[in-house]
């Protein structure tokens, strides 16, 4: 009877007990949900903050980018901001921008799309890079990368001349019957032409750079009445080289970056230093004693002999997936005196050349055809005016049939062969007679 009622009392405590359990569990419950929620809205305002943090981060960088593009110097307490806002303390700001300013990269699509308002709340809104086949043709078309990096450029050219002509020396008697001697002549020219440029990026907007070129040219000249026969021909050969051509360097400046509204625009400046062999004072010889309607020279040169300034030009437009270009430039030969410009056998003239002005000018189209090819077509053409010789004490004579006006057509091919290499080939066909039948370039720029 004792341990049925010491049961009974456990089981009445147990069960007085279990209001006070339930009630705790009851608060535990709640307190937990409140926590949870509070837990919640926290999460949604430092999430807020975050993305808001994330897009000023962006405007900063954009702005700071700007600044180094204008060439204008950032302020130390900005620079400073900026890498405060990346969570860098302030010691290293300096270091950081620094680095950031070694490696920069294309704003001009990023603040277009900014200041257009198309950037989401908490997102960055920004155009896809271009295919390295497109950024090749990009700076095959400016001439130039804005990088603060140095690029080697190998390239071989190739070029083919044809020329014929016919002289007539005489009359005609009764409108039909000509009374003269005929002399027709041709030559057939080839040019090779191996360059090394180098170019290095002093600032995102500056590059200079330095081309070598070294020639070797060949002439096959054939002239008609050799031992006073009509139908019989002379030959002669005649080379040049092979040596060292004109030596060019300049630089390239960018005075604006492309946006949404406007194209990219380079100015470029070369001088052409007469490191090949001159034209001037080289003897015009007869190579065949039974033919006097052939002169030829003795030897062909590698350089113009004068110092040449060119100023120029260059747009660029990209229109998704077409890039349009364009250019134009003036070619200033200095006046020079040389020891001898007479071609006569035997006979030395001190004297003075003027080269006269050139002006050239081209536009064109490149189109990418998948990431790492793509195909451009272009027009150029370069119009020059006649020489001028002089004799020491004497005036200005103009060489005759010396002006000439080359324009040429150019189908162009680029492949990606590595992040640090592209082929660059092209083709141009002549379309006037000044110009070359055709011309073969292949091109092999390295990026270190």
């Amino acid at each position: 009877m004792a341990s049925r009622l010491t049961k009974l009392a456990g089981v009445a405590a147990v069960l007085a007990a279990f209001p006070m359990v339930a009630n705790a569990a009851g608060d535990s419950v709640t307190d937990l949900k409140a926590r949870i929620k509070d837990l919640n809205q926290r999460y949604q305002q430092q999430n807020t903050e975050i993305q808001e943090m994330r897009t000023r981060l962006r405007e900063l960088e954009v702005n700071l980018q700007n600044i180094r593009g204008r060439g204008e110097p950032a302020s130390n307490a900005y620079a400073q901001s900026v890498q405060q806002e990346k969570g860098v303390p302030a010691g290293n700001a300096t270091a950081q921008t620094n680095e950031a300013a070694s490696h920069p990269a294309p704003q001009a699509q990023t603040a277009a799309a900014s200041d257009a308002g198309e950037q989401p709340s908490g997102t960055v809104g920004k155009q896809p890079e271009r295919s390295q086949s497109a950024q090749a043709v990009y700076e095959q078309a400016q001439g130039t990368v804005f990088s603060q990096k140095f690029t080697l450029e190998p390239s071989f050219t190739y070029s083919r001349f044809d020329r014929r002509q016919i002289t007539l020396s005489g009359f005609l008697a009764l409108d039909a019957i000509f009374l003269g001697s005929i002399a027709v002549q041709e030559a057939k020219a080839d040019v090779y032409q191996f360059d090394l440029t180098g170019r290095w990026g002093v600032t995102p907007r500056l590059q200079l750079y330095m081309d070598i070129p070294y020639l070797y040219r060949y002439t096959n000249y054939f002239s008609g009445g050799a031992g006073g026969a009509a139908p019989a021909l002379s030959e002669a050969g005649v080379h040049g080289g092979p040596n060292l051509g004109d030596i060019s360097i300049g630089g390239y400046y960018q005075l604006w970056q492309e946006t949404a509204s406007r194209p990219d625009l380079v100015a470029n400046v070369a001088l052409k230093v007469p490191t090949g062999t001159d034209p001037y004072g080289i003897k015009i010889v007869q190579p065949d004693p039974n033919n006097n309607n052939m002169r030829v020279p003795q030897e062909l040169p590698t350089g113009n002999g004068v110092f040449s300034l060119f100023a120029g030009l260059s747009v660029l437009k990209t229109v998704d997936p077409v890039i349009l270009f364009a250019n134009a430039g003036v070619y200033h030969n200095f006046q020079r005196s040389f020891d001898d410009i007479s071609t006569t056998e035997g006979t030395t003239t001190p004297g003075d050349v003027d080269l006269g002005n050139s002006f050239q000018w081209g536009a064109g189209m490149a189109l990418a055809l998948n990431g790492k090819m793509a195909m451009t077509f272009s027009y150029s053409q370069l119009i020059s005016q006649a020489a001028r010789t002089r004799v020491e004490g004497g005036d200005w004579q103009k060489i005759v049939g010396s002006d000439a006006n080359s324009s040429q057509f150019n189908l162009g091919l680029t492949y990606a062969l590595s992040d640090h290499e592209t082929m660059i080939t092209s083709l141009g066909i002549g379309l006037s007679p000044d110009a070359p039948d055709f011309q073969i370039n292949v091109k092999f720029p390295y990026t270190f």
